[in-house]
């Protein structure tokens, strides 16, 4: 089972993630899927610092490079 309280989300989205996931509780999320937008928070927050921007930094244009960078293309 996915325990979304287990995942670790570092960087600049870190202090974000207990509301992000009290958010996700509270909009009916099941375990598996908060645990798995945590995880992709955490990939996000991870590029963010890996790119040295902010989280306010992340315009679309940003955003839209993320995707492109990640696992499996997501675009």
């Amino acid at each position: 089972m996915f325990d979304p309280s287990r995942v670790r989300v570092s960087g600049p989205l870190e202090r974000y993630a207990p509301g992000f996931l009290a958010e996700l509780v509270g909009v009916g999320y099941k375990r598996q899927s908060a645990a798995f937008q945590l995880q992709l928070m955490g990939h996000l927050s991870r590029w963010l610092e890996e790119a040295g921007l902010l989280p306010e930094g992340l315009s679309l244009a940003e955003a839209e490079r993320f995707l492109g960078c990640s696992p499996g293309g997501w675009l």
